[in-house]
């Protein structure tokens, strides 16, 4: 039933299937966004990752979503970084 329904949301949109899907989880991984930046990229890659093993496995398009895995993957590091530089105030404490 629930593949029916993304059949059904692909042709009435005149997208494929990949597509919707990656939508869904781009839209889902915006409510960790919401918390806090790193979480969202972190749900970001895994949710790619997890696209790219399923679509994969069923010889359909993966290629979106592995690319959205390495921008999360780009941006996730990028945004690690200045945190690793970080350097401690002077002072009494």
């Amino acid at each position: 039933m629930v593949w029916e329904m993304f059949f059904t949301l692909a042709s009435n949109l005149g997208v494929g299937l990949e597509t919707v899907a990656l939508i869904v989880l781009v839209t889902g991984s915006l409510i960790f966004f919401a918390q806090d930046f790193k979480i969202g990229v972190i749900m970001l890659m895994m949710s790619g990752i997890l696209g790219f093993i399923f679509f994969y496995n069923e010889s359909m398009n993966y290629k979106p979503f592995i690319t959205i895995f390495f921008m999360a993957l780009v941006i996730l590091a990028l945004s690690l970084y200045p945190i690793s530089k970080q350097e401690s105030r002077g002072g009494v404490i």
